[in-house]
């Protein structure tokens, strides 16, 4: 088994890696051509990703290299929003991702902004996941009101988070908070699409002086909803930080065109070394136990 890895890996992850794994992690993450120049190069049944765009073209190609051997993406991450999916399950290409690895990282960061304004008293969960489920426990400790908004817990009240009011909408929940964290994959898939589900009038609802984290990609957000946002930023005294992908943070401060010391755009919540092994390790053993399913199932 060849796997190849097209996404940076931490270094002490790479010292350990066996003669079956191809690194190339200078592979442009956006780039059909270099990737299925490297799939035709190397063979891989495996490719390991992060956010590396995986086109139709791209999973067509690699399935015609490898004819019909079993072939695995690994995401390592959660979001699978830059693979095309369909296309894999099309050509009986198993997809595998890491969700949750990161949570306790992240969650981390999220809080460390709501601890430096002790002002801050009220706060907004959107996406009650492993990160806001987390973000939550860690607000309530330190004396947080605590609303949260998912579909699957929408309105109802919950045994294991009794001091949590659990809301019927992202209005309800977000309407006149002063911390707003916001923790939900990107996706136009139904029951629960969340492209643009955060609109204009959740934005003017916040209260003066909040500070609201955005770890979900950016086209969560409405148009209108930036929009919004640039004016709250200017008029309310918003602080906004948006953390995610760096190729989308540049989208988005075109789409903002506002510099502002209330408005930051960054990268960093999973950057820590041990949110990096953690990631690492949980990709890698996905790989582990995938191959031995196989080699388990083809002996029987």
């Amino acid at each position: 088994m060849t796997v190849l890895i097209a996404y940076p890996l931490h270094s002490e992850t790479i010292e350990e890696l066996g003669k079956d794994f191809v690194y190339l992690p200078q592979i442009d993450k956006s780039s059909d051509t270099e990737l299925c120049s490297a799939l035709k190069k190397h063979h891989p049944s495996v490719l390991l990703v992060g956010n590396n765009t995986v086109s139709e073209l791209t999973i067509k190609f690699w399935r015609t290299e490898m004819g019909d051997q079993q072939l695995l993406i690994v995401r390592r991450g959660s979001s699978l929003a830059l693979i095309d999916t369909n296309a894999a399950s099309l050509h009986g290409i198993d997809i595998i991702n890491t969700p949750g690895v990161n949570a306790p990282f992240v969650a981390d960061y999220i809080y460390r902004f709501a601890q430096e304004d002790c002002s801050l008293r009220k706060a907004s969960i959107i996406g009650f996941g492993s990160i806001g489920s987390r973000v939550a426990t860690q607000c309530l400790s330190k004396g947080f009101s605590v609303y949260a908004y998912s579909p699957s817990m929408a309105g109802r009240q919950d045994r294991i988070y009794k001091d949590i009011v659990f809301c019927k909408s992202i209005n309800e929940c977000i309407n006149r908070t002063d911390f707003v964290s916001i923790a939900i994959p990107s996706t136009q898939d139904e029951p629960n699409p969340t492209h643009g589900i955060i609109t204009h009038r959740h934005i003017l609802s916040i209260q003066e002086h909040a500070t609201l984290v955005s770890v979900s990609e950016p086209d969560i957000f409405s148009d209108q909803a930036l929009g919004a946002l640039v004016e709250r930023i200017i008029s309310a005294n918003l602080i906004a930080i948006f953390d995610n992908k760096p190729a989308l943070m540049e989208e988005l401060a075109r789409k903002l065109q506002i510099i502002s010391p209330r408005l930051h755009l960054c990268s960093e919540a999973m950057k820590s070394p041990e949110c990096q092994l953690a990631m690492d390790v949980a990709a890698l053993k996905k790989i582990e136990d995938w191959y031995l399913n196989l080699t388990n199932y083809q002996g029987q």
